[in-house]
C-alpha cells in the first residue's frame, strides 16, 4: 500500500525532520516559507527549488515513485539538504560538495547510507 500524498503530508513530514539532528541546528525556514508540492514525475523523486513563488522556496515529492514513510522521510532529508546548501553557498540544485557534506551529516545521525541519498 502507498502513502497517500498531499501537501501537509509534505509539510508535516518538513516539521519532523527539521526537530531532528543535525537538521534542528541548522535554522532551517519555518514551513509557511516553504511551498511543499505533490509531483506525478516518474523522473525522480523529489526536488528543491529556490526563491520560485514571490520568493518561497519549493520542496516537491513524487507520488510515484515514494510510496512508503521511510522512503518519504528520506527524500525529505536529501531535499533539505539542497536547500540547507542553497541558503550556505546560493547553489542548492546539485550534488557538490557542499551538498555531500551535509548530506554525510545527515546520514551519520540517522544511520543511512550515503551511496544513494
Amino acid at each position: 500500500m502507498s502513502l497517500h500524498m498531499t501537501p501537509e503530508l509534505l509539510e508535516q513530514t518538513y516539521i519532523l525532520c527539521a526537530e531532528t539532528p543535525p537538521i534542528k541546528g541548522w535554522n532551517i525556514p519555518d514551513p509557511d516559507e516553504i511551498i511543499f508540492k505533490v509531483l506525478s514525475t516518474k523522473e525522480r523523486l523529489g526536488h528543491f527549488r529556490a526563491g520560485v513563488n514571490g520568493g518561497l522556496h519549493e520542496i516537491a515529492v513524487s507520488n510515484s515513485n515514494v510510496g512508503t514513510l521511510d522512503m518519504l522521510i528520506r527524500t525529505m532529508l536529501h531535499e533539505i539538504c539542497h536547500l540547507e546548501d542553497f541558503r550556505r553557498t546560493g547553489c542548492g540544485t546539485n550534488h557538490g560538495r557542499g551538498f555531500t557534506s551535509l548530506a554525510k551529516e545527515v546520514c551519520k545521525h540517522h544511520s543511512l547510507a550515503v551511496k544513494g541519498f
